[in-house]
């Protein structure tokens, strides 16, 4: 019965490494934090202090043949996308940008501070949804029934479990301060250049009926009972959130006035994004999420020994298993969470057009068209390698090939559960901006309701040599557009020589696709003079 009770741990260890798991079963849960991957020379010193011989690896390798391991292996393919995500640049948000430099002849500089937060509530991880079962094949079925078959659980209570988890989403905060400067020359012509520095998070969430249907279902009542609220917090950290803090990218804005009537006046000119973007510190409240991480080496030979040999160490063996699946749940963090701050080291520039009408004496009508190019920059992008049928096409029942077919399916399993990290020549589509809004004035205060679009292009990756052995397609970001609205409310006081600023402002997004619904609020303060 032990003897037994050994095979089915290792049974199950190799078909639940082809599952995208984010849960472990333990007696300890504080066993879950070890995230330290085996390297080879601690595997090496570990077989060094067994018995070579004590387990055959063809006893170990039969096991894993029984329930049709490799076809599991070479059939798994988890991760549906590996693109980054889309997200909109601060510099092009509504809110944090002035309608326009105030038209003075006195007062022709100007400073600027925005106090803002922004909220992205449901980050789209394709195109057209912000699950995480559009990224992530959380059902496979080919491995429940497996499982089923080999009588380790009931197919229907594991589906169940597994399907707790497609609506996993990802919500990305933003919080700073906007800095910027502009000028007016006396020929009408305009100078504004503006950074932010602000803080940057994104995390893995459920809302709070997923997270108690989670906690009541039977399969984790055992696991959540008694567990360290610490602890839960120090998991939720290091591997389901991160964050950093820095400075973004700068923008440069110049134009000059090209149609000036009695009522209507028009600005051309072109605006350059500068890639200035530096993180001071990362993972002040969340995790690091630092794209700089190899594969793990991982052996199923070596759980074998673990699991089968006379004096089995089964709390090992599981730790492994464990650290190995979170490993997998940091690497897709890494991606997906990775919240840059700025456009990735791409240096954008491009035309732009402002038209100002005065319809009457209170009441402007404002409105902005912007297309900015990018160019190429060298970027971390995530890669998968394509499974060769060919190569599974192997003699699974040669004692002298057993130690060398267990690593290639060990190595088989890295490459499904680790997508590969980069460096590729990316060019990101350009960048449509659109704006219109209304804006009364008066001597004291100005009030503005307006409406933006956003639209970027598909981006394009340079393919390197070796690329055909990947899966190119799913690495590409789509295209995407956002729709907001936006308004604010400025209190103006005039001294002699300066003009001063007060304002608070929001703008909502009202439809979007490949790219998440967010809101952001701000306090506005400048001083003209």
């Amino acid at each position: 019965m032990f003897l037994k009770n050994k095979v089915n741990f290792l049974v199950l260890s190799t078909l639940l490494l082809n599952c995208s798991s984010t849960f472990s079963m333990d007696d300890s849960f504080e066993d879950l934090f070890d995230v330290s991957l085996p390297d080879e020379q601690e595997i090496e010193s570990l077989r060094q202090t067994r018995d070579a011989n004590c387990v055959n690896p063809q006893i170990i390798l039969d096991q894993i043949i029984n329930i049709n391991g490799p076809t599991l292996i070479q059939n798994s393919n988890i991760y549906l996308r590996t693109n980054g995500i889309n997200v909109r640049s601060l510099l092009d948000l509504p809110i944090l940008q002035p309608i326009f430099p105030d038209r003075c002849s006195e007062f022709c500089n100007g400073f600027h501070v925005q106090a803002f937060y922004n909220k992205i509530k449901k980050a789209f991880f394709t195109k057209n949804s912000p699950f995480l079962n559009s990224y992530i094949d959380l059902s496979q079925q080919d491995l429940v029934e497996e499982l089923a078959n080999a009588g380790f659980l009931n197919s229907s209570d594991f589906g169940r479990v597994l399907d707790l988890f497609q609506n996993i989403k990802l919500e990305q905060r933003r919080a700073g301060l906007m800095f910027s400067y502009q000028r007016t020359f006396p020929d009408d012509a305009y100078l504004r250049i503006f950074t932010p520095f602000y803080w940057a998070e994104a995390n893995f969430f459920l809302n709070q009926n997923e997270i108690d249907a989670i906690k009541g279902d039977p399969f984790f009542t055992e696991f959540s009972t008694g567990q360290d609220d610490n602890a839960v917090r120090d998991f939720l950290k290091d591997f389901v959130s991160c964050d950093r803090v820095g400075f973004g990218d700068t923008r440069v804005e110049f134009a000059g006035k090209v149609i000036d009537s009695e009522r209507t006046s028009a600005w051309l000119g072109f605006q350059a994004t500068i890639p200035t973007a530096f993180p001071f510190v990362k993972g002040v409240l969340a995790g690091k999420c630092s794209t700089e991480c190899k594969n793990p080496c991982f052996s199923l030979q070596q759980i074998g020994e673990l699991v089968l040999c006379p004096e089995p160490n089964l709390p090992k063996a599981k730790n492994i298993v464990q650290n190995f699946l979170l490993g997998v749940l940091k690497r897709l963090t890494a991606n997906v969470g990775n919240l840059q701050l700025g456009n990735g080291g791409h240096v954008g520039f491009g035309p732009q057009i402002d038209v100002w009408i005065e319809a009457t004496d209170c009441l402007d009508l404002y409105t902005r068209f912007v297309y900015e190019f990018l160019m190429p920059a060298e970027e971390d992008r995530f890669f998968l390698l394509k499974k060769n049928p060919a190569c599974f096409n192997r003699n699974y029942n040669d004692e002298n090939l057993a130690s060398e077919n267990l690593a290639f399916l060990s190595q088989q399993i890295v490459n499904t559960l680790y997508p590969s990290i980069i460096g590729v020549h990316v060019r990101p589509g350009g960048i449509l901006k659109f704006r219109q809004a209304a804006m009364v004035n008066s001597d004291y205060w100005r009030c503005t309701l307006g409406f933006d679009y956003w639209h970027q292009g598909k981006e394009h990756i340079k393919r390197f040599k070796g690329s055909e052995c990947f899966e190119f397609d799913k690495a590409f970001k789509s295209s995407a557009y956002q729709g907001k609205i936006y308004g604010q409310y400025i209190y103006k006081v005039n001294g002699c020589s300066w003009h001063g600023y007060l304002g608070i402002g929001s703008d909502v997004t009202i439809f979007n696709r490949g790219i998440g619904k967010d809101f952001t609020i701000d306090i506005y303060l400048g001083l003209d003079f």
